[in-house]
Parts: C-alpha cells; sequence; structure tokens
C-alpha cells in the first residue's frame, strides 16, 4: 500500500527474497538496502532529471548507481549523463525490438491519458 509510511520497507523486504535484483527507474535506491547484488536499468529521466537534483533522493539515486554491479542504459542519448556523473560501471545495451511489429499507436498521442495494454501471446503463438 503506497499511502503506508512503511510501504518503502516492504519494498526492501521483498527484495531480500531475490538472490539477483534487476531494478529501473527509483527502485535502485530501495535495491541498494537490500543487501543484495543488482543491476540498476535507467531508463531517461531517473538519471536525465533525478539524478542530477541536489536533494536526499537525487543522492540516494547516484550513490544507487556507485552501488549496483552494472548500470544498463538502453539509448545512447543517456550516455552524456552516465559520463557527467562519473559512472564507472555503466554499459550500453540497446532495447532490441522489431519496429514492424511494435510501433507506435498514431491515433494515440503523447498528451493522451489512454492506457493501452498488450500481451506478447498476441505477437507469438508459443507464448
Amino acid at each position: 500500500d503506497g499511502n503506508k509510511p512503511t510501504w518503502k520497507f516492504h519494498v526492501i523486504r521483498i527484495m531480500r527474497e531475490y538472490e539477483v535484483i534487476h531494478a529501473s527507474t527509483e527502485l535502485p535506491i530501495f535495491a541498494q538496502f537490500s543487501g543484495r547484488p543488482f543491476v540498476a536499468y535507467t531508463t531517461g529521466a531517473d538519471i536525465v532529471k533525478l539524478a542530477q537534483e541536489n536533494s536526499l533522493k537525487g543522492w540516494l539515486l547516484r550513490r544507487a548507481y556507485s552501488k549496483a554491479a552494472v548500470v544498463i542504459f538502453p539509448t545512447p542519448y543517456l550516455d552524456k549523463y552516465v559520463k557527467k556523473l562519473e559512472i564507472k560501471n555503466a554499459v550500453f545495451i540497446p532495447i532490441l525490438s522489431d519496429y514492424t511489429k511494435f510501433t507506435p499507436d498514431p491515433t494515440v498521442s503523447k498528451d493522451s491519458t489512454k492506457f493501452i495494454i498488450f500481451h506478447l501471446k498476441k505477437f507469438y503463438k508459443n507464448f
């Protein structure tokens, strides 16, 4: 329950149930306190905005990146932010997608409140 002030501790407790954690966006902040090895996956705004902030949350995210086994960034434009933060354990791994099957829906604008959910079974019969 995200409304309770203890939800953060609950997230860390759940992370402790796993041997390795793959944490994206802000979750590396919690993963660093789990006592488990973790991979941080930056998605964009986390490293572009939050990690640049002069705030407790920004500091915790920068600390998490330094504690991660590896920090994965999926797009080349994030490289300048990785370098700016002097993240030594970063690796660029592009998102591998078949853009002939996975394309933006032209009927949905970026400002839309419409939420689209899909399942891979639609594309793969053996899934």
